[in-house]
């Protein structure tokens, strides 16, 4: 979080008009960083606690975290359309190798089921 703070402090004008994830206003993006941190953390302690990806807890994390990406996608495409010219924001990668196959297994289990 620490992090994301001073980047918000520190981030010039320039930065703020071509990538659009800094375009959402503050309490709003202070919101939005608080879901995926939420969300990431709840991934991370899955992992750690050896839960199965196919458990009903995992793909209820899944399901939020689907959610909240493509409640992102919907904001990220109405800026698009409010200023054309920006460019698109790059989100670095916040999990580790062994995150990655169980997101993506619990994944593959949530489509399964549904």
């Amino acid at each position: 979080m620490h992090s994301i703070l001073w980047e918000e402090e520190n981030l010039d004008e320039k930065k703020r008009d071509q990538y659009k994830i800094y375009n959402f206003r503050d309490p709003e993006r202070l919101k939005l960083d608080q879901e995926y941190y939420s969300l990431f953390s709840r991934i991370r302690h899955l992992v750690l606690s050896k839960v199965r990806p196919e458990s009903e807890e995992a793909l209820e994390c899944m399901r939020k975290l689907l959610f909240l990406h493509k409640q992102t996608l919907i904001k990220m495409a109405k800026l698009q359309e409010e200023a054309p010219e920006a460019e698109t924001f790059n989100i670095l990668d916040p999990f580790t190798d062994e995150e990655k196959v169980f997101i993506k297994d619990a994944m593959h289990m949530m489509s399964k089921s549904e």
